[in-house]
């Protein structure tokens, strides 16, 4: 400032005015500036937004849902506030309603696009709800997800932005549907319950598979996984029930054997059985070849299984304590189908295959 006002003194007629003119300028200069800086310090307002709607909803009718836009903690309160919603495809606008506070443009009654609110400024603390209704196309197809996505957002700072979007979604379901669902039940169960106390076991087993034309809401199976089967066949119903009230069955069995014995060298000869019912499952080379219903006696450990009628010989001999057993398949009588001995009944795989 001294050299700029030096200079004039020695050049301008009138050296002290000159000098009162610089610092002039140079205190316009500042106080612009500044003005600037205050005016591009712009309020911080961490806004939030929620949206909810209903988890279904038919198709050819309306659906409704609500948005709240809110500062809980500010800290500023917010300038130009923002509220975006597009309307789902299949969609078209009905109606909407909003705080005196705000201004919205909306599609056409009957038409597609997006609702737009705008509102100058949300001070901390405060809250607004809305109400959008839209139309749902009657040829929407049953099953269809309907997403519905807010948005809210302002001029200003925004120290979170995970909140300024919220979505929800619904099922379309048809204005008639009786259509039952489709359900296939596993194959039939086949266990052993591990001895001769045993008097029945739990059985696990994978879930029916299921599918319907719109949605489905439950699939129940009784009795359920998990549960102890007693000792026989018993047999597990499932039924799948779609959203409108459609249900569907099947079923498969599950049968539990007290043991088995496998043949030591052929292990496609098996024999499974029920101590306490005498029902017994003979497979010859892995092949079902008799089951039936036989005469049990016992003495200790040791149990004996015998069916002598028109058509096959079948006997059955085991030792629970000794782990060993035999058993033999006539059939027809004095014909030998098949032979089984098993010196270690532990390691049985016991498999063989239900009679279709």
């Amino acid at each position: 400032m001294k050299s700029i006002c030096s200079t004039l003194e020695q050049e301008l007629v009138s050296p002290r005015a000159a000098c009162r003119g610089v610092g002039l300028l140079v205190t316009l200069f500042a106080m612009f500036f500044l003005g600037l800086a205050s005016t591009a310090r712009a309020q911080t307002a961490d806004l939030t937004i929620s949206k909810s709607g209903p988890a279904t909803v038919t198709a050819g009718t309306n659906i409704t849902y609500t948005v709240t836009v809110a500062s809980p903690a500010g800290p500023q309160a917010s300038e130009q506030a923002t509220l975006t919603d597009a309307l789902p495809p299949g969609t078209s606008f009905v109606s909407e309603t909003h705080d005196a506070a705000w201004s919205c443009t909306t599609p056409g009654v009957g038409l597609a696009g997006a609702i737009t609110c705008t509102t100058g400024v949300i001070q901390p603390g405060q809250s607004f709800s809305f109400t959008f209704v839209f139309d749902v196309g009657s040829n929407v197809a049953c099953g269809t997800i309907l997403t519905n996505t807010a948005t809210i957002s302002h001029t200003g700072p925004d120290p979170n932005l995970s909140n300024n979007t919220s979505s929800t979604s619904a099922t379309v379901m048809s204005a008639v549907d009786t259509t039952p669902p489709s359900i296939t039940c596993p194959a039939n169960i086949t266990v052993t319950s591990g001895g001769a106390g045993a008097t029945g076991t739990v059985v696990t087993y994978p879930a029916p598979q299921a599918s319907d034309n719109c949605s489905l809401m439950s699939v129940v199976c009784t009795p359920p996984s998990g549960s102890t089967f007693s000792a026989g066949t018993t047999t597990v119903t499932c039924t799948a029930t779609d959203t409108a009230g459609n249900p569907a069955t099947c079923s498969f069995s599950v049968t539990v054997f007290s043991s088995c014995l496998q043949d030591d060298s052929n292990a496609g000869n098996v024999v499974l059985f029920n101590l306490s019912t005498g029902e017994y499952r003979f497979c010859c080379g892995g092949v079902v070849s008799a089951s039936g219903i036989g005469t049990v006696s016992g003495v200790g450990s040791t149990f004996t299984i015998q069916h002598y009628s028109g058509d096959r010989r079948v006997l059955i001999k085991v030792d629970f304590a000794a782990k060993r057993g035999t058993a033999s398949l006539q059939k027809p009588p004095g014909t030998i189908k098949c032979t089984i001995m098993d010196r270690d009944i532990s390691n049985n795989s016991c498999a063989c295959a239900p009679v279709m």
